[in-house]
């Protein structure tokens, strides 16, 4: 490559994309920070890391590619107050030698200090293939290790490790950090701020277990420790949450127990820092009143109305408007009036029969058969001249609509919260509980966090001490 004269911006990018000792998320930060969408022409600096930076013509480079001469094992200090490196923001090393990179004693610590927005690179680095020793201080850097055994020492920032192959150690100070862990075995402590490790493979390819302030992943071939890392996500949404009370632990086992799901990165954070300070029925209560909780509870309903009245199960855009109506404030009762009176409705066979419509309300709304004398009252109503919006408005209102709804807020509660179906005994004394004025918040958080409900749930994990 000719780099005594500047290079197109899309062809770097291009290069980029196609190296593939780059990660896509390395590639990405360098595309980002040399602003390659944008550019016409970049300024690509070569360099051995002994002689002069050879860079276009009049230009300073603003990315590095440094090739170091030395064999594996054999040990380099990188001397990066070489005149010439001082307005890279990318560095990208190729070597089998184990290098040290000091990026506090370089000019480069210029950049370190800029006054740039947090979510903006001050600087990529990537390492080559031996032990490699990086330290850098405060700014947002992003590192790909390599494939060495590699440490990594950065000060405080918003930074992003890339760890690949290897056993590294990685140390990030205060800032709201991004590490991806390698294949090896890494140590990570990510320092103050809301922490996150991601790590190939599936939450059941790991056993978790916590020594002192660490929680350690053993996943065979592949381990990892982590101090103050507060979110672990696996590759299929799966995550673990490391909290540091159990009022923050109780907190966050409502994602399960009440949404059937581990948390994601954003709400983990926010529900973390609601604990301290919020009483936990508050909290329990924002995840009952959450779209998402609402909708899985509706959704049985709907595909219930859509089976019973409609003889088929619910499209997914059907399903989504009947979901936003209810979300607006419409009643079930409203839906049922809703899909009767569509022009599928009117001629469904369901819907035809005033009987047949009576037993389809007993099954969606009361979820059993019709007992005959239930069933000749209503249909002797709707014979005198009753409206169909108002039986179902009847159907929805009753004192059995209200039971079966507190019915399956247990059965979920139980399903989500202890992977079991509830015991009569149980569901019982929940059921009572409700009827005696406990909140759905109280009984939620009774089930949660009892202790079958603790120790099935292995996506929240206490580690005491953690800063």
């Amino acid at each position: 490559m000719q780099y005594d004269n500047p290079f197109l911006a899309g062809d770097v990018k291009d290069a980029l994309t196609a190296n593939t000792s780059i990660s896509a998320t390395t590639a990405d930060a360098i595309s980002q920070i040399l602003n390659l969408d944008n550019a016409e022409t970049v300024a690509i600096g070569s360099w051995d890391g002994v002689g002069s930076v050879v860079a276009p013509t009049g230009s300073n480079a603003q990315a590095i590619f440094a090739d170091i001469a030395g064999a594996t094992g054999t040990d380099v200090t990188v001397d990066l107050t070489t005149e010439g490196l001082a307005d890279a923001k990318a560095f990208v090393f190729a070597s089998d030698a184990n290098l040290t990179l000091d990026f506090t004693a370089s000019p480069v610590v210029n950049l370190l200090t800029a006054d740039l927005p947090a979510d903006d690179i001050d600087r990529v680095i990537v390492s080559g293939n031996g032990n490699d020793h990086i330290t850098v201080g405060d700014g947002n850097t992003t590192v790909d290790t390599g494939t060495g055994n590699d440490t990594v020492t950065l000060g405080n920032g918003d930074n992003v490790v890339i760890a690949n192959s290897g056993d590294n150690l990685i140390n990030t100070g205060s800032g709201r950090d991004t590490i991806y862990t390698g294949t090896g075995n890494d140590t990570v402590d990510a320092g103050e701020g809301f922490d996150v490790a991601h790590v190939a493979g599936s939450r059941a390819d790991f056993t978790a277990s916590v020594s002192g302030n660490s929680l350690n992943l053993n996943g065979g071939d592949h381990a990892l420790s982590t101090s103050n890392v507060e979110f672990i996500s696996f590759d299929n949404n799966e995550s673990i949450v490391v909290a540091t009370t159990d009022e923050e632990a109780s907190a966050l086992r409502l994602y399960n127990g009440l949404l059937g799901r581990d948390a994601e990165q954003d709400g983990a954070e926010t529900w973390s820092n609601a604990a301290t300070g919020t009483a936990l029925t508050e909290i329990a209560q924002g995840f009952l009143g959450s779209s998402e909780f609402q909708n899985n509870m509706n959704s049985d309903f709907i595909d219930s109305v859509y089976s019973t009245l409609l003889g088929r199960t619910a499209d997914a855009d059907g399903e989504s408007t009947w979901l936003n109506l209810l979300a607006q404030g419409a009643s079930r009762a409203d839906v049922i009036a809703g899909i009767t009176g569509s022009n599928e409705g009117q001629g469904a066979a369901p819907i035809a029969d005033n009987t047949d419509y009576v037993k389809a309300l007993y099954t969606s709304v009361l979820g059993r058969d019709a007992d005959d004398a239930g069933l000749d009252t209503w249909v002797s109503a709707l014979t005198a001249g009753a409206d169909r919006a108002s039986i179902a408005q009847g159907f929805t209102n009753s004192a059995e609509s209200t039971a079966k709804s507190a019915s399956d807020f247990i059965d979920e509660l139980y399903n989500n919260a202890l992977g079991r179906s509830a015991e009569a005994e149980g569901k019982a004394a929940w059921t009572a509980a409700l009827e005696n004025g406990y909140t759905q918040a109280e009984v939620a958080i009774g089930i949660v966090g009892s202790d079958e409900g603790v120790a099935h749930n292995d996506n929240v994990v206490v580690v005491h001490g953690v800063a």
